[in-house]
Order: structure tokens, then sequence, then C-alpha cells
């Protein structure tokens, strides 16, 4: 980090170039380089190749200061590298050894923060094929980094930035105050969320000043304090870091993560559509708590980890359920002759594979992984397929038979990243349907970067694509029948989707 005062107060780019050339020259002197036998490389193909942020192909710096950096092209991973970043056991980099504790109200420690941030997405991001313009985001966010001189400021353009990576997985997590304040201290009572390309009230966190007489589940907001809701999507977009449209408007009325229903008022003001009548109620706000709201999703609803319906359609809720629960799954579930799996709450433990020797007889391929080539940082490069099923099942130590009834797969926006993974993993069981909506488009495991101000985020940091190399990032996982639930089915607090997956294996 000295390095930055200097260059922000060299007197020309010459200067600039000399301190440059002199820094390289200390850390890796000519005599201590080892270049890279390119003939070792993986001879997978190459999804990702690194383009440096154009740097070798502009005139900003001297021959001789391009020379030099062209030896890092050819340094294979080092262990001063491994000090800053590693591989994790998934093969997702672990970013080690990165200070956090700067203060912010230093502008090198700002240009830092983003230097930081570019280079972990140059570098170790899949998709960053995927950003068109991310060679000029660097650029274009440097003096927006030196001008944002208060906390507020840095964090809001750190978002920013997130956002333009279309990455659901790319928000700043947990409990920032920073953040916290400038969404708003207060919450709505009520849970809201985009129907029908409407903002609907769906549910309660507290019955606060009998909310439920004044706000009624399926009433659609129009405007809250004056604005129009079309208008606080424009305002808040660009701040809500999802993978694509739908997942961004879900994270806006997010109660974590959105602005929309947060406020540091008490009071707001809220215009609201029911059936034909237009009403204005007066509501008072919740004080925001972050540890009850990130356990509120978990806890509401139905609890149930398995059902059966109508004596033969066995239902399993995913998000319910827990490491050891497998036995009982099966024990409960084995004689159905359909199976639902519900995959819209996050998955509560890893089913790909356990469970996929149940209910799929043949070893089959059901993704593809790019992960990071660590020896040459910026290259990606295709692993083998990733297999699931054709194992002889067993348990309890007697071979029991591979299920072969109809299995229905349930996703929607809330089906994010473990969950998309597994969906793939189970439709790649033949006699399988998944039914829903666009998925949040975020799959893979994940990688944190800590970063100065109280600023944690995370990226998707291996690739995932189907066996035939389709992308799931952004677009979510492929639908085989397009279902999203209606207003109508809200106000009448009825399960659309399970409705319908139940229709279709009555039907079966």
């Amino acid at each position: 980090m000295h390095q930055i005062p200097l260059v922000i107060q060299a007197s020309s780019m010459k200067d600039v170039n000399k301190l440059l050339i002199q820094w390289i020259d200390e850390l890796s002197p000519e005599d201590s380089i080892k270049y890279f036998d390119k003939a070792t490389l993986p001879t997978s193909e190459c999804k990702l190749r690194p383009n440096y942020g154009g740097i070798f192909e502009n005139k900003n710096i001297s021959g001789e200061l391009k020379n030099k950096l062209s030896r890092f092209k050819e340094m294979p991973f080092s262990n001063t590298v491994a000090f800053y970043v590693k591989p994790g056991p998934t093969g997702a980099p672990i970013f080690t050894n990165e200070p956090t504790d700067y203060n912010v109200a230093n502008a090198s420690v700002r240009l830092l923060a983003l230097f930081r941030y570019w280079n972990c997405i140059e570098y170790f991001y899949p998709y960053r094929y995927l950003i068109a313009t991310w060679p000029q985001k660097l650029k274009e966010y440097i003096p927006l980094f030196a001008g944002a001189r208060t906390k507020a400021k840095y964090t809001m353009t750190f978002l920013k930035l997130m956002a333009t990576i279309n990455d659901s997985h790319a928000n700043i997590w947990g409990n920032n105050l920073t953040l916290d304040t400038l969404r708003g201290i207060f919450l709505t009572p009520f849970k809201a969320t985009f129907i029908e390309n409407k903002l609907v009230v769906t549910d309660y966190y507290k019955d606060t000043l009998r909310i439920k007489r004044k706000i009624h589940i399926g009433d659609i907001i129009e405007s809250i304090d004056g604005h129009p809701v079309d208008s606080l999507i424009a305002k808040y977009l660009p701040l809500s870091p999802g993978s694509n449209y739908n997942d961004k408007l879900a994270l806006l009325v997010n109660p974590i993560f959105g602005w929309l229903l947060r406020s540091n008022k008490k009071i707001s003001n809220i215009s609201l559509k029911r059936h034909n009548s237009l009403i204005n109620e007066r509501i008072k706000l919740i004080h925001y708590d972050f540890s009850f709201l990130a356990t509120f999703n978990l806890k509401n609803g139905d609890q149930d980890k398995i059902k059966i319906f109508k004596d033969s359609i066995g239902y399993i809720n995913a998000g319910n359920l827990k490491d050891d629960d497998f036995d009982s799954v099966y024990s409960s579930l084995k004689n159905t002759k359909h199976l639902i799996i519900d995959l819209r709450k996050y998955p509560g433990t890893f089913m790909p594979y356990l469970y996929a020797k149940w209910l799929k007889k043949e070893s089959t391929p059901f993704a593809k992984t790019s992960t990071s080539y660590y020896k040459l940082p910026g290259y990606f490069f295709l692993q083998p397929p990733l297999m699931n099923g054709g194992s002889e099942f067993d348990i309890n130590k007697k071979t029991k038979d591979i299920y072969t009834g109809k299995i229905i797969i349930l996703v929607n926006n809330f089906t994010v990243s473990q969950g998309e993974f597994t969906a793939m993993a189970f439709r790649s069981i033949p006699n399988s349907i998944i039914i829903g909506g666009q998925t949040a488009g975020a799959d893979g495991d994940v990688a944190s970067i800590p970063l100065p101000g109280d600023i944690n985020t995370l990226i998707s940091s291996i690739g995932i694509y189907y066996p035939d190399g389709t992308e799931t990032q952004r677009v979510g996982i492929k639908v085989d029948s397009t279902f999203y639930p209606t207003i109508k089915g809200i106000r009448d607090r009825t399960d659309e989707l399970l409705q319908k997956a139940i229709e279709i294996a009555t039907k079966s």
C-alpha cells in the first residue's frame, strides 16, 4: 500500500514508471525469475484466460515497465503468491492474509480495496467472461473510490461495483452497521415480493399495532411514502447484486439485503390496491433486527420434512432436512409412486450424491465444472464431468431397490447455489422433471473476499455447467414446465406450485 501515495504524488507518468520499475525490481530481481513451462498446462479445455485488464495493449506505461510486467505472465504460482490465495478443498480460492483493519478515510486504502477486489474478479472469478466491461471498471471506479471520503459513500460505491458482476453471491454479507443504517433501521412489519410484476404482501413478521387489520395478504403496494414502486425499483436496482432481473427484484425487498421495505423513519405511508379499491395506510414500522430476520425464513412456514399426499405421492422439503435424515426419508417414502422434491428453500443437507444412490439406477454425468489453475492465475480449465447414481444402493447393510416412480422437482427464485446444484443433480434422473420459475442463477461453491471497511463479500468461485456446456450462471437452471404463483393464489393462501406438482403426479 505504501506505493499508492507515491504514485498519487508523482508529477508525471515518467516518474510513475520509474517508481513502479524500482518496486518490481525490489520484489522480483532478474536472477530470481523462474519461467513456467506451458507444456505442463492441463490438457482439458481451457474455459477462460486472463486478459490482464488491457495493460499490455495501451500506451499508459513505458516499454521498459511493460516488459518487466510481462515477466509475471510467465512466472508460475509461487509461495509468495500462495501467501495471499490458495485453493480450498473444492478448488475454490481462499484469500488469506489480506489485512482489513485499515482506515478507509485514507484514499490509498480505498484504492487498495478497489484493486484487491478487481484482481480477485480478474484472476479468480470463473464467469469474468460474462462481464464484458470488466477491464474498463478499474478506470471507471478509481475516481469514484478516490472521492468516496466517508465510510457510507465508500460502502455504497463498493455495493454498486459488486452489482455490476451480476452474481447473487456478490453482496455485502453479515451485519454491516454502515449499510444497515443506510438501508434504514426500521422495517415494514409485513413481508412482500414481486408477483405478476406487482409488489404483493405475502406474510407478516409481527402483528404490530394490529397490522393485519390494515395490511392484508395479497394487497398490491402501489407506492411507499409517495414514491411509486416503479421509481423505487429504478433508484435501487443498481444497488442490488443479483444474477438476473428476477433475483435483483427479490433482493430489493429482502429484509436483510433490500431497500424498498426499509426506512429510517418510524412511520410509513403505504398506498395499496385491494381488489379494485385504492387504500392509503399509515403504519408504524418495526425496529430492524438482523438476528431475527436471519432466521425468519428458516423457521417460517411448513416445518415438515416429509409428507405423503393422496396415499402415493411422497414429498420432501429439502430446506428442513438434516444430515442424518436419509434413513427415515427412505423408509417413509420408498413405496410411494411419485416423489416431489421441494428446493424452494436452501437445502438443509447436501443431497446430490447420497440421495441419488436411491433415486438413480445408472451412473451418468449431471454437471461440468471449471476451476482456477493456480500455477497461472487467470486460467480456468474444465474438469471431468460430475457423476451421480449408479452405486449399489445399500442401507443398514441390506441391498434395497432403486426408486422407480416419477420425480417432480420444485424451484423458484429462492433456489440458489447448492439448491440449483441439487436440482441439476436430480434432473439427471431419467424419470424426472423440474417445474417452477427462474432460479437465482448463482451456482457453485463460493469464495469470501475480505475488504477494508468491515466489508465481506462472496463470489461464485467454481464455474458450473451442464454436461453439454450450457450456462447456469445468471440464467438459472433449465426448467421443464414454467410456473409462477399468482396474486389470487397468495390471497387464497394456496401453494400453487405444490398443487401443480400434485396434479402432475396424479395424472401420471
